[in-house]
């Protein structure tokens, strides 16, 4: 495909953006904006999910107003409508698919939460299970079993499907303190996840075993900076074919490579890129080719490229609305 959707959440802007990519002539186009039913001004970050068939997509709004806005995404993907609204308790810092993508899991508050979806693909308040203060990622790790952060809690914590539709925690792996473990992101063969630290500015390798999760290696993002430079990582993603991690660093302005070694998992930095004004979030297209990174306070997002050795080219650069927090990316038809 070489059309390509972007959507964004402006949380200050209290909007989503659409925006046309063309992959080959590197020009991207404004094509729609829908507001939000929710108080604009607020600059909290909001997290989007998007399901497997590209009909539904799933926003966590935090602030004064707390809920999970659905819409409907027409079929031939030029407009978007909103389907339904879910008030909350806590904010909700983080939204991803289950393995069976039957229900989305959130991280709000100390909790995980299980959504469950219905037959219109509406959620609903399903298990909750304690990970700890400021529960910040989610990820499914097959069979039943997930992995959570709690960012204030510098801990990650694996989580079961216990009886009658519960959760509960089998393993907790200590993190280092004050290093604030942030978002999550799995290798498609499964065999080991990989973090971002906010405090620390660091990426860690997981190995993830039948029966436990165990840290395997630590990387700075940022690794040619003065003594005192206090680093902050962003979000992180891998490529759909396993070989390259990306993570963004919001002190410095970065997008960092690094290379997956096919048996073992850990790491080799590659390299990185400037972004705009504090890049927490990033978006990996399902084709492996390309990314985007909104930055926060610059009101913009890039997109960059990613080669055959994971080196990061720059294609082209756009404006958003104002706090750019959230963007996905799929293939027009």
């Amino acid at each position: 495909m070489s059309r390509h959707l972007l959507i964004v959440c402006n949380s200050r802007s209290a909007n989503l953006s659409l925006h046309e990519f063309d992959l080959p002539g590197r020009s991207i186009v404004p094509c729609g904006m829908l507001d939000l039913p929710v108080p604009p001004g607020e600059a909290n970050a909001a997290s989007m999910a998007l399901n497997a068939e590209g009909t539904r997509l799933y926003l966590a709004w935090r602030g004064s107003r707390k809920e999970v806005l659905t819409f409907a995404l027409a079929a031939d993907r030029a407009a978007l409508s909103l389907l339904g609204r879910m008030p909350l308790e806590d904010d909700i810092c983080f939204l991803h698919f289950d393995a069976e993508r039957s229900q989305l899991l959130a991280a709000a508050g100390q909790d995980v939460l299980a959504l469950p979806l219905d037959e219109m693909g509406l959620p609903h308040l399903g298990a909750r299970c304690a990970v700890g203060p400021m529960a910040h990622g989610v990820i499914a790790l097959g069979a039943g079993r997930m992995l959570a952060t709690a960012c204030r809690g510098d801990v990650l914590g694996v989580i079961e499907q216990a009886g009658a539709g519960g959760f509960t925690v089998v393993q907790t792996i200590a993190q280092p303190p004050g290093s604030g473990p942030r978002h999550l992101c799995r290798a498609p063969n499964g065999r080991h996840a990989y973090l971002v630290s906010q405090e620390s500015g660091e990426v860690v390798t997981l190995g993830i075993g039948p029966e436990r999760v165990a840290s395997v290696q630590r990387l700075p993002l940022v690794d040619d900076q003065q003594t005192g430079f206090a680093p902050m990582g962003g979000d992180i993603g891998i490529t759909p074919d396993g070989c390259f991690v990306l993570a963004t660093e919001r002190r410095s302005n970065r997008l960092v490579a690094f290379a997956v070694a096919p048996e073992t998992g850990l790491l080799t930095r590659l390299g990185w890129v400037p972004t705009p004004d504090y890049p927490r979030a990033l978006a990996i297209d399902s084709s492996g080719k390309f990314l985007t990174v909104p930055g926060f306070r610059g009101h913009r997002a890039s997109i960059f490229s990613i080669g055959p050795e994971g080196e990061m080219t720059f294609l082209a650069d756009f404006a958003t609305g104002e706090r750019p927090s959230w963007v996905l990316s799929l293939p027009l038809p």
